[in-house]
Order: C-alpha cells, then structure tokens, then sequence
C-alpha cells in the first residue's frame, strides 16, 4: 500500500529552500569578512549579488510571478559569477 501525502512534499520543499538560504546566507557573510579583509570590494559586492537569487525566491513564495523569479535568480548568479572571475582577474 502506497498513499502519498502531497502536503508534505510541499513542506519539504519550503525547507530546502529554508537551508539553501540559510547556505547563501553564510557563503555571503564570509565573502564579506574575505572581502574586508583582503580589501578586496569586488568580492564583498559579489557577496551581495549571491544573496539576490535567495530574496527572488522568498518573494516567489508570496505570490510573485514564475518568470519574473527566475529571470531574477539568474541575473543574481549570473553577476554574482561575473563579479568573481573579474576579482580573480584583477588580483
């Protein structure tokens, strides 16, 4: 016997997300410090960028538009990638 519960498929999804923001949120506090550290300022905006996508999802969450999120959370880690191979360039 095999019953699904579709509710908590929902629910484990929402705390994926929940950790995957939690990480991003992490990474982007230590590519601060990095960034204040070595003085570097394309990391720390590298860092802001990377936390672009995690909002773009908390605000699909209250009812944003599918497209709109998506095209936003790539623009996000697109720049974010962007931002860190020029860092790495630069140096």
């Amino acid at each position: 016997m095999n019953v699904r519960d579709h509710g908590l498929q929902r629910e484990r999804t929402t705390l994926s997300w929940r950790r995957t923001a939690l990480a991003a949120a992490l990474v982007s506090v230590l590519m601060i410090r990095g960034g204040m550290m070595h003085r570097a300022p394309m990391e720390i905006i590298a860092a802001v960028w990377l936390m672009l996508p995690v909002a773009a999802v908390r605000v699909r969450s209250s009812g944003a538009g599918r497209r709109t999120v998506l095209g936003t959370a790539a623009v996000g880690v697109a720049g974010a990638g962007l931002l860190t191979i020029a860092q790495i360039l630069y140096r």
